[in-house]
């Protein structure tokens, strides 16, 4: 699936446009179409706070989402504004790829 694509399914599901990091084009195109599909489900799981999160240290009122699938050659990270709106969307490797 192209990485343009992708992006639109989930700013879609989001309900926003949001900032992407890390290597997300370049890792999209590696990814298969179930695990392209997990990651979606997950960014549906993180809209309606189905998916477990964390609060950062550092910034007050940060949430932190972590896709952690079972294949781990891939980590995603959403973050979000606690009550409000998403902000970024983080993919890479994981550390042990890299």
């Amino acid at each position: 699936m192209e990485p343009d694509t992708v992006k639109l399914s989930i700013e879609k599901i989001l309900g926003a446009k949001i900032r992407y990091e890390g290597h997300f084009d370049k890792i999209m195109e590696t990814m298969d179409d179930n695990m392209i599909n997990a990651l979606l489900q997950w960014a549906k799981d993180c809209k309606e706070d189905r998916a477990y999160f964390k609060q950062s240290k550092k910034i007050s009122g940060l949430l932190i989402f972590i896709f952690r699938p079972n294949d781990t050659r891939y980590r995603a990270i959403l973050t979000k504004k606690r009550n409000s709106y998403f902000l970024s969307f983080f993919l890479d490797n994981s550390k042990s790829q890299k």
